[in-house]
């Protein structure tokens, strides 16, 4: 899999690559890691749980979480590679990445969804909560009436 990149052009004319910042719950987080010439990217799913750790664009490692913290380890080039992933929170979908090299944190990452202010941010999730609270008191019922 290859690393989405777009071309800015600044103003004073040097082209520059950019990485792709959205991150959302569907799309999920990228955060992005170089020791010297390698690169690391780290892919965290917000829906599924899948996480893939890339070396050079090849995956070393591959895991599907629902803990809030999880840690992908490999060597590659005689060094020791360690990713701490953890969900700092649930309510704003916030996330860090650290990296390890031969045991020594070298970079800490953090994103999170960014929630609209106002009544309309808050309101999603108050709403999310509310469809999850009835679908939950629904499905109590069903397995009553139905094992009950």
């Amino acid at each position: 899999m290859s690393v989405t990149m777009k071309s800015t052009k600044y103003k004073d004319g040097v082209i520059e690559d950019e990485r792709m910042e959205n991150v959302s719950i569907t799309k999920g987080y990228w955060f992005y890691f170089q020791d010297g010439d390698n690169e690391i990217a780290v892919f965290g799913s917000g829906w599924s749980g899948k996480e893939v750790v890339y070396f050079n664009d090849n995956p070393v490692s591959e895991d599907r979480n629902i803990r809030f913290v999880s840690t992908h380890e490999f060597t590659k080039n005689s060094k020791q590679y360690k990713i701490v992933y953890e969900v700092v929170s649930m309510l704003t979908g916030e996330v860090k990445c650290q990296l390890y090299i031969d045991g020594v944190m070298t970079d800490e990452q953090t994103k999170a969804v960014v929630v609209k202010k106002g009544k309309a941010g808050w309101g999603t999730i108050l709403l999310c909560f509310v469809i999850g609270m009835v679908f939950g008191y629904s499905a109590v019922k069903a397995g009553i009436w139905l094992f009950g």
